[in-house]
């Protein structure tokens, strides 16, 4: 039957696996005195050292270069819980800078079945994933059907309170993600580190639900001064660009409304235009039509028209 020990010296508990073991022996030669004797005897006294810090595989003491702080310890220091005397709270660390301050290399959470999980890698990514589950009954691991669905990431609002929230109203940001530059500091404004981000609007509310647009804003880069501007406005039905669209591939499209068109070649097998339209901006510009040309109405020309009528020119 194994024993295991705890300790207590200077106001420290150390909890030991086994017996405690004297780290060292110590051997003092003292002299005494001989009742009636001038002379003296030398005795020998061996005393024990303990180290329980060197074998204790957790520690519960406060820390002596702040007595007003408290460490729960494993054998290995990372594994240690730290109460300060600031009101802040450590894992892994004695130098909590935030109110709760965990320092690792990775860090997961995962559900009690193990089937969904986020974890942050030693590489600073985040990763939210789901697995196939495992049912468990009373005497063994059940396996269910394969899992058909990924990970989801929502992001919740609502403009009332924790205990009673209400529904969103027109025009609310529901959520935003923002890439920012963690050289500027809160003085110059987020709006300055911010060079893109992606914001979740809504546009319409009623009792049978909302609906929303996602806006995607980037910073001019010729002009930082004014943060994030609005590039792309993806709503239900339609989508808005500011500024220009460059395509290296093809655009298909069952209908298409063109303010103004500037393009060396377009090609189509039927174009519709309703309104006056103007061909050319130079008078040395030549059109050619392959077949023929029909006209409702007149046809005009400031020049010269060159043709054949059956079988004569004109």
């Amino acid at each position: 039957m194994s024993t295991n020990t705890f300790f207590i010296q200077s106001g420290s508990i150390f909890f030991i696996s086994g017996n405690l073991v004297p780290s060292q022996s110590i051997s003092t030669s003292i002299d005494v005195a001989v009742e009636g004797d001038s002379g003296s005897l030398t005795t020998t006294v061996l005393s024990s050292v303990f180290k329980p810090e060197a074998q204790a595989v957790s520690t519960l003491q406060l820390d002596p270069d702040d007595l007003g702080s408290f460490v729960m310890s494993g054998s290995n220091p990372s594994a240690s819980f730290y109460m300060s005397s600031s009101g802040k709270m450590g894992f892994g660390t004695k130098n909590p800078k935030s109110a709760f301050d965990i320092r690792t290399d990775d860090f997961k959470v995962r559900s009690r079945d193990g089937a969904n999980e986020f974890l942050i890698d030693n590489k600073g990514r985040f990763k939210t994933r789901k697995f196939k589950q495992t049912s468990i009954n009373d005497f063994e691991a059940v396996d269910t059907d394969l899992e058909r669905t990924g990970s989801e990431i929502v992001m919740s609002y609502s403009p009332g309170t924790f205990e009673e929230p209400i529904k969103a109203q027109v025009g609310d940001i529901m959520g935003t993600i923002k890439w920012e530059d963690e050289s500027f500091d809160s003085i110059s404004g987020s709006s300055l580190a911010t060079s893109m981000q992606i914001q979740g609007e809504i546009v319409a509310s009623t009792v049978d639900g909302v609906a929303g647009q996602i806006i995607f804003s980037i910073a001019n880069p010729n002009d930082l001064s004014g943060g994030p501007l609005e590039t792309v406005r993806l709503a239900s039905t339609e989508t808005h660009i500011t500024g220009g669209l460059n395509v290296s591939g093809l655009i298909s499209a069952d209908r298409l409304i063109v303010n103004q068109i500037t393009s060396s070649i377009i090609s189509s097998s039927v174009v519709y235009s309703s309104g006056s339209n103007l061909f050319g901006d130079e008078i040395t510009d030549t059109h050619t039509f392959t077949g023929h040309i029909t006209a409702s109405g007149n046809i005009s020309s400031s020049g010269t028209i060159t043709g054949t009528i059956n079988g004569g020119k004109f």
